[in-house]
């Protein structure tokens, strides 16, 4: 009986340590990039090994004016051992402007007229949504295989081959 006992502790404990290290979920880290910017990122892992990234970016400060914007690209993984394959679709990639505060004098000009200032932000989006194509081409970051440095129930590193990204467990 307390052989019994003893393995289904044993059993359990194992079982619920599994659990708590598993990737499903939304974690987040901040990046800085090459300008400074500091680009939030979501990564959410679902059941069924679908993925979802999304980040947010906050581009200019100042008399340049500001722009806001937040990029989603769905994808799938795959988890073996320490090893994390990530693969994201830039076709089905999406960035959108969430918001644009003009330098002054643009500002004046747009402020007396809504239907310009629609398509002001209109003519950007079509830009970044051109330039996206360009930019990333078939790879994005986090692409391809990762190793899984750490992860606990609240913590996940993961180690691309030159850098460890370190996530926080949001959801």
């Amino acid at each position: 009986m307390k052989r019994i006992m003893m393995t289904t502790v044993l059993l359990l404990t194992v079982v619920m340590g599994l659990q708590a290290q598993s990737i499903v979920g939304t974690w987040e880290t901040v990046i800085e990039t090459d300008d400074n910017d500091k680009v939030t990122v979501d990564v959410t892992f679902e059941q069924g090994n679908d993925v979802l990234i999304k980040g947010q970016l906050k581009i200019g400060e100042g008399e340049e004016g500001t722009m806001v914007m937040s990029v989603t690209f769905p994808g799938t993984y795959q988890q073996n051992g320490q090893t994390l394959t990530l693969n994201f679709d830039a076709n089905k990639g999406k960035i959108n402007i969430d918001e644009a505060i003009f330098p002054k004098e643009v500002e004046d000009l747009l402020a007396d007229d809504p239907d310009k200032r629609k398509d002001v932000l209109k003519m950007m989006q079509d830009q970044v949504d051109e330039s996206l194509a360009k930019e990333l081409g078939d790879s994005l970051p986090l692409d391809g295989d990762l190793t899984i440095v750490k992860l606990t129930d609240t913590e996940l590193v993961l180690n691309d081959g030159d850098d460890n990204v370190t996530f926080t467990k949001v959801k």
